[in-house]
């Protein structure tokens, strides 16, 4: 069995175990409008339909950009304050996932040999439900109008190139301080900037914001002597 999918499931469990449907879950628990859609979409799934979700979620759970897409989810998770919202969700879904008859009072182990193999995907379903939030949809929608005709800014170059072409579109910067800790090898610490294809990226990414901003010089001279702010309110 996947480790992943061990480490959730057995957090689904002892979530569940530890009295967590006790806490109160709204604004984002099984109380919300959307999990309790999707929990009654869960409910109807038939078993082909869950064969199916088990088959497609396997191997993207498998890959590396899985790991850290699930990992950033839990960061975010954590830092927003949800863990009770999330344990929250244990009671439910385990209620749809366990087999009719089962027990009541089982071992831990025992609970997760029992489960329904769709709980895995389920829960990971439910998380990203969770935290769809934390990054406003009209935040995304801008961020994507600006990637959907750019083919580049993809890799090493996109944090700088976003902000720029974010700005150009009046969208104001703000900063703010951020911790950063860089982790040595012995504390788990991994690179992943290649030093010639990434320096690459990013020499050719100052080139075409340069030539860009040349292009768009008349339009930034035109705004300044009418006055116009250079950011939306």
């Amino acid at each position: 069995m996947d480790v992943g999918v061990t480490l959730h499931r057995h957090h689904l469990v002892h979530a569940h175990a530890a009295g967590a449907t006790l806490v109160s879950s709204q604004p984002y628990g099984p109380n919300t409008a959307i999990i309790r859609r999707f929990l009654v979409r869960l409910a109807g799934l038939g078993t082909a339909d869950k064969a199916a979700v088990v088959a497609l979620y396997g191997p993207c759970s498998r890959t590396k950009a899985w790991e850290t897409a699930e990992a950033l989810l839990g960061t975010a998770i954590e830092r927003s304050g949800r863990e009770p919202q999330r344990d929250a969700l244990s009671g439910p879904l385990l209620q749809l996932v366990r087999p009719a008859g089962s027990p009541a009072t089982i071992s831990e182990d025992e609970a997760l040999a029992q489960l329904d193999p769709v709980a895995e995907p389920a829960l990971a379903a439910l998380l990203a439900l969770m935290a769809r939030d934390l990054l406003p949809e009209d935040a995304v929608a801008t961020l994507v109008a600006v990637m959907r005709y750019q083919p580049w800014m993809r890799r090493f170059d996109f944090d700088t190139e976003a902000v720029v072409r974010l700005a150009w579109r009046g969208v104001k910067p703000i900063n703010l301080d951020a911790p950063v800790k860089y982790l040595t090898v012995d504390e788990g610490g991994v690179s992943h900037f290649r030093y010639v294809r990434d320096n690459a990226l990013l020499s050719w990414m100052h080139a075409r914001l340069m030539v860009e901003f040349v292009l768009r010089l008349p339009v930034l001279v035109w705004r300044r002597a009418t006055r116009r702010p250079p950011f939306q309110a």
